[in-house]
């Protein structure tokens, strides 16, 4: 059987075997992310192959042509053609997330040794309870490389027999990755773990218990259960043989137990004044209450925002670049990690696409304006491929495409903010605090999000990153969070953007990069003008 020796920044990271004729992909499936399910349309699995097999039509088409002479190759329509080297580009490098330490100051007196999960489209987050301390520790969801956001990984279910137990075997080793770093860490022993609880969007929650999915692929899109579920913690593949397992309720069909969790760690269900919350992701999660009416949905803002779909996207790991400032015609990036920069982040999209907007370069539709009139940036325009293109660094260009991403990314997001706020009878005004949930939301820059018209210009603004996780946390340590999260979830209104008759014109007219008009909402006219 032929032997593929996998290598990444010079050196080798490992050895697979792969049969003759076998997709190439599936030798590097813990390598690479299939952002579009493998069907040879985003480039994102491109390795450098040696000897190379003759490049097909969509090699062709999407790479470009020094590249191809070079021996890049899509891994997705690759044979497998005997002995190989396969090169990683340097951009899928996976970070080691260290678990850190933190002090839980709202932990119930009682709290037992517990677990929480959040399952996250993209990222799964976890935390461990042990003596008053919690130990936090995130991975990348392996998921990806069979689809890069939910209804890609409900299509997958549909269109395979095996699609629902591939996602869910992909899935529950990480899982358990994630929980055994997380016990070593502390020194706590699986049997001494009593209590865990798993947050995640329906179709996320649904697949690591292995319940179908294919229902919410369409209206109505109807989830597998609605109320709180209680089972054993090994049911999941977790090796915690004494722990029991809280799931959340969900609202909807795309509002499930994550949204929830995030929003009782914001104390989104205790009475006050109007407050948001935005968990910003994939698949975006949106919750607005005053603790006594409180309004839900989510928008599928596609995975732009966690850099696929993006020409030179990648997530949030050393070598993305995360930030973007211009003074004086001259860009600097702030690249994480400290290193040279071999992609381009979420929070470096918007905030790159927010500074050309502010200097003209690029205008209010999105477009990039003509180089003669960019002033002392006219010398960093050109082409990659097809699509006009702007270069932040030597390697890295933001092209026209990339803009045309987040601006239906962020027309999805504010277009669910506009009708949560419509059906609240409230304008932007009237909330007094921002809640930003999730990695992306800790990342980002408001000012930069605001300019665009991402989010409202909101004065107050908290960034909760991990509210989800740290939701579950209270959920799987003591029944009084569980119970204000089942009242909460009662009181939620669940708004389905899909059917939404203002939906489609709302989104539309968010698509501009512009802020929001202040003081308006939806009766009175667009909030984004």
């Amino acid at each position: 059987m032929p032997q593929i020796v996998v290598m990444r920044g010079g050196k080798e990271v490992r050895r697979a075997v792969a049969p003759e004729g076998a997709c190439l992909c599936d030798a590097l499936a813990q390598d690479i992310a299939l952002t579009c399910g493998g069907k040879g349309l985003c480039g994102k699995c491109r390795v450098r192959v040696f000897p190379a097999p003759p490049p097909g039509a969509r090699d062709e088409q999407i790479l470009p042509r020094d590249d191809l002479a070079a021996g890049w190759r899509l891994a997705c329509l690759t044979a497998v053609q005997g002995d190989a080297t396969v090169t990683l580009p340097e951009s899928v490098a996976q970070a080691t997330v260290p678990v850190v330490t933190l002090p839980w100051m709202d932990a119930p007196a009682d709290a037992p040794v517990c677990l929480a999960l959040d399952v996250g489209t993209t990222t799964l987050g976890g935390m461990l309870h042990a003596g008053g301390l919690v130990y936090a520790a995130a991975r990348p969801n392996p998921q990806r490389r069979c689809a890069a956001d939910v209804m890609g990984r409900i299509a997958l279910t549909m269109e395979r027999d095996d699609g629902l137990a591939l996602l869910r075997e992909t899935l529950r080793p990480a899982l358990a990755e994630l929980c055994g770093a997380l016990l070593a860490a502390s020194g706590v022993a699986a049997q001494d773990v009593t209590q865990a609880a798993l947050a995640g969007n329906p179709a996320m929650t649904q697949i690591a218990l292995g319940m179908p999915v294919a229902a919410l692929g369409s209206a109505p899109y109807t989830p597998g259960y609605t109320g709180a579920l209680c089972l054993r913690a090994a049911d999941v593949g977790l090796a915690l043989p004494g722990a029991t397992l809280y799931v959340p309720p969900c609202a909807s069909g795309f509002v499930g137990a994550d949204a929830l969790a995030a929003a009782l760690a914001c104390a989104l269900d205790m009475p006050g004044p109007w407050r948001l919350m935005v968990d910003i992701g994939t698949n975006t999660e949106m919750v607005l209450s005053d603790g006594r009416q409180a309004f839900c949905c989510a928008a599928a803002s596609g995975p732009a925002l966690e850099g696929a779909c993006i020409a030179q996207g990648m997530p949030a790991l050393p070598g993305a670049i995360a930030s973007v400032r211009i003074e004086e015609g001259e860009v600097r990036c702030q690249v994480i990690g400290g290193v040279e920069a071999v992609g381009l982040c979420g929070s470096g999209l918007v905030d790159a696409v927010a500074r050309l907007a502010a200097l003209g370069t690029i205008d209010s539709d999105g477009a990039f304006c003509d180089a003669q009139n960019a002033g002392g940036l006219a010398g960093r325009f050109g082409r990659r491929g097809e699509a006009r293109a702007f270069a932040l660094t030597q390697r890295i260009w933001l092209t026209q495409t990339d803009v045309r991403q987040l601006q239906l990314a962020k027309g999805a997001i504010a277009a669910g903010i506009a009708l949560l706020l419509d059906a609240a009878g409230i304008d932007a005004a009237d909330v007094t605090r921002l809640c930003l949930c999730g990695a992306f939301g800790a990342g980002l820059d408001v000012a930069s999000a605001q300019a665009v018209g991402l989010l409202p210009a909101l004065s107050v603004v908290d960034k909760r990153e991990g509210a989800a996780a740290w939701g579950a946390l209270a959920m799987a340590a003591g029944e009084e969070a569980r119970r204000r999260a089942q009242g909460f979830a009662a009181r939620l209104q669940a708004l389905d953007l899909a059917a939404h008759p203002q939906f489609t014109d709302t989104f539309m007219a968010h698509m501009a990069l512009r802020p929001w008009a202040a003081n308006q909402s939806m009766k009175e006219g667009w909030l984004c003008r």
